[in-house]
């Protein structure tokens, strides 16, 4: 299981000082006592995958300022450039990498502009550094930045502007709690925090920072959502979706690896997702050759159970999510999988949720009586909106969709 502990404590600000004492000719200080050590500031960098889970063989790259390029081990500086970078393919070379006609005799390395936002990457532009690393069979580019300008990139990815303020601010706080708990429980030797895709949170870069985004995240600066146990508090994974579909599912069926957190254990009843686009949808008609396709590109292993037959709902909640997938192949071999995987290997903007009944149309799959978008854990977008529009503030909202959970600031 993954937990991760938060060391958290209020801030306060010492006034030290006395009084003065005035004698014939000077005027001196009293002593004052040492004050406690200072405590570690907080880290609140975070590193963003942008070339997805598998390395890429090339990548555009444009840093609109002078720049430099350092070794992302030791720091030390490899090229130096008074220069702006045009437009330069970023590619490996039979040793080191290339930055267009630049060569960097160095596999690992960041590329620190003077002033941000200045990096532009495949067309979009980023803050912070860029640290590019040549892999066996490619390489990866990610970009390291302040938490808060990373959320002001999340959150016109994830809501539309439209949104009311406070289920902008709710789901500020859920995206900083998220990306935190992904940091504090990364593989040691995984060299990002999360990706900037759906399989994370969507990121979109400075595109995102409008008025809307700023200033949610600025009214809940260092916010976080955590979970009581005992005398400790507990960074909890803040999963969130688009619509639950009328109720929220258990991560524990979503994800079975993760922590039974009390505050995702689901069921929670939302009367508020009705006007969702996704609220209801299907009927689905997919090919059975093409869910084959889609779950061999996914689980490679699986091609053992050959072109599938049948797809059979195992196991299903009172409520009609679909948690189990059993697959049967032609040859009679079977396999199940976690409900929420078989929707993803389906796609996850094709089969939206899975709650929905599952018929079977010959050489075709139907899909009917769909409901909701997205997987349905923790918080639920649509259904955050509503309430907000019906006056709860953001705090509301949060307990809401996490019963039991308590906020701290951090930093």
């Amino acid at each position: 299981m993954r937990w991760a502990f938060l060391g958290v404590t209020a801030s306060a600000t010492l006034l030290v000082g006395g009084c003065l004492i005035r004698g014939a000719d000077t005027i001196r200080p009293t002593p004052t006592p040492p004050g406690p050590p200072p405590k570690p500031a907080i880290d609140r960098s975070v590193r963003v995958r942008l070339t997805g889970a598998q390395p890429v063989s090339t990548l555009q790259l444009s840093v609109i300022t002078p720049f430099a390029i350092r070794d992302a081990g030791s720091a030390r500086l490899l090229h130096e450039s008074t220069q702006p970078l045009q437009d330069a393919r970023v590619q490996s070379a039979t040793s080191g990498l290339e930055f267009g006609p630049t060569r960097i005799d160095a596999d690992d390395v960041v590329v620190v502009p003077a002033r941000e936002p200045a990096l532009i990457v495949n067309g979009r532009t980023y803050r912070g550094s860029l640290r590019v690393r040549r892999a066996a069979d490619g390489l990866t580019a990610t970009n390291i930045l302040d938490i808060e300008d990373y959320l002001r990139g999340v959150l016109r990815g994830e809501l539309p502007a439209g949104f009311h303020p406070q289920a902008q601010q709710a789901l500020a706080v859920a995206a900083r709690t998220y990306v935190i708990y992904e940091r504090l429980t990364a593989p040691a030797d995984r060299d990002f925090d999360v990706l900037a895709d759906e399989r994370s949170q969507m990121y979109i870069g400075v595109k995102g920072e409008d008025s809307i985004a700023v200033e949610a995240v600025e009214n809940t600066k260092g916010l976080v959502c955590l979970v009581r146990d005992g005398d400790k508090d507990r960074v909890f994974s803040t999963y969130y979706s688009s619509c639950c579909g009328g109720v929220t599912q258990p991560v524990t069926d979503f994800r079975p690896s993760d922590p039974d957190v009390e505050t995702l254990r689901g069921n929670v009843v939302c009367n508020d997702c009705y006007l969702a686009p996704s609220f209801k949808w299907g009927p689905l008609r997919i090919a059975k050759a093409e869910i084959t396709q889609r779950v061999v590109a996914r689980y490679p292993r699986l091609s053992r159970l050959g072109p599938i037959t049948q797809v059979i709902p195992e196991r299903v909640t009172d409520y009609g999510r679909i948690t189990r997938v059993r697959l049967v192949g032609a040859n009679g071999a079977s396999e199940t999988l976690v409900g929420e995987d078989f929707r993803l290997c389906v796609g996850g903007h094709v089969l939206r949720s899975t709650r929905t009944r599952i018929m079977d149309d010959g050489a075709f799959v139907r899909f009917v009586d769909g409901r909701g978008f997205g997987h349905g854990v923790g918080l639920c977008q649509y259904g955050a909106e509503r309430q907000a529009r019906l006056g709860r503030d953001y705090h509301d909202i949060l307990r809401f969709y996490y019963p039991g959970v308590v906020f701290r600031t951090i930093y």
